[in-house]
């Protein structure tokens, strides 16, 4: 089995990501969200990440926006913390360019959360 390098692993086109349950696919996951944010720019309504039922859907997008909202803490000021492709990114993207790419992520999610829970 080869292992993913998160913080290097190319993220042009399209990726699948398929493992065992508890093996880390949802932090994988959100680590290329965040890597597409800040390193790409991606505007995260422009990512399309497709799973098997509404509740994990739910649980991605939670867990997609409480990345992003750390990444942006940590942007902010925070401490420095555990997360290497956070750590990786921030060597390589200017603070004020990601911290302006993840508070409209951050923003993108809140509206577009609001309009999927009334479908």
């Amino acid at each position: 089995m080869q292992r993913l390098a998160l913080s290097s692993v190319p993220i042009a086109g399209a990726n699948l990501i398929e493992a065992s349950a508890g093996t880390g696919k949802t932090y994988t996951i959100s680590g290329l969200a965040l890597r597409l944010v800040v390193e790409q720019g991606l505007g995260i309504d422009r990512i399309l990440v497709v799973t098997y039922t509404k509740a994990a859907t739910a649980e991605l997008r939670e867990r997609i926006g409480r990345r992003l909202r750390e990444a942006l803490a940590r942007v902010d000021g925070g401490p420095d913390g555990d997360d290497p492709v956070l750590e990786r990114l921030l060597e390589r993207v200017a603070p004020v360019r990601a911290r302006l790419r993840l508070a409209e992520a951050i923003t993108c999610l809140l509206y577009t959360s609001d309009a999927a829970d009334e479908m």
